[in-house]
């Protein structure tokens, strides 16, 4: 009802540009999934598997999101809008009512970080694909919020929102720093090194040379003062 109800109102050309994006995004969010399930479950029962991992479902994120740059500017802002709606929605209502938020946690579930931890504490260990993915996602949600801020520069003149635009910029690029940090701190836990290591981001041209170590190379095998091994923890509780 409510697709029949916007299409015999709105503009057909505009409500396409809105579907494209949408299905855009979701299928950036689907090959986005299917790199964190094959790691955080890699004995799911399969039919299919997708070949070429990861960079089958790396390719398809890149080929999504080339299109969707090319779409105008206001279907930026206007997806923008309706994922907020989505969101507030889904937070408000759905996940308190979702049947794996209210499930028991096993002993898995208790013994590894959960997405909170991963992304805004700076305590504990975090195995290198687990820094990857997070990378990845904070990647994606910054290349949507950017360019939602990019399309919506075009209307700063109108009042207050000039004031808007800022205070929404200041906020989320403050986010993403601290959250890019946060991850980068267990990371050189795992590594076995302090994190205060994260001022090396500090430092130009080293900034962009240190994701090497903390992308390639494998973290400690025991545990150390920093906690146990995330991968070690990972196995013993499938």
């Amino acid at each position: 009802m409510v697709v029949a109800a916007c299409a015999s109102i709105f503009n057909i050309n505009e409500l396409v540009e809105l579907t494209n994006i949408g299905t855009l995004f979701a299928f950036a969010l689907v090959a986005l999934g299917i790199l964190i399930l094959r790691y955080t479950d890699p004995d799911r029962s399969r039919p299919f598997r997708t070949p070429l991992m990861p960079w089958v479902p790396l390719a398809a994120i890149a080929t999504c999101d080339y299109l969707m740059f090319e779409l105008p500017k206001i279907t930026w802002v206007r997806f923008f809008v309706w994922m907020t709606v989505g969101l507030a929605l889904y937070l408000g209502y759905g996940f308190r009512r979702s049947k794996l938020a209210q499930a028991v946690p096993g002993p898995a579930a208790t013994a590894r970080l959960t997405l909170g931890q991963i992304a805004f504490s700076s305590r504990g260990r975090i195995p290198r694909a687990t820094f990857l993915l997070a990378l990845l996602c904070l990647g994606e949600a910054n290349f949507v919020v950017l360019m939602t801020l990019r399309a919506a520069s075009g209307w700063l003149d109108l009042p207050g929102l000039a004031i808007v635009w800022v205070i929404v910029l200041v906020a989320w690029l403050t986010f993403f720093a601290w959250v890019s940090l946060a991850i980068q701190v267990k990371r050189w836990h795992d590594l076995g090194v302090t994190g205060w290591a994260v001022l090396l981001d500090f430092v130009p041209i080293i900034n962009i040379l240190i994701v090497i170590p903390l992308g390639l190379w494998r973290g400690k095998p025991d545990a150390n003062e920093y906690g146990a091994n995330p991968v070690s923890v990972r196995k013993r509780n499938p």
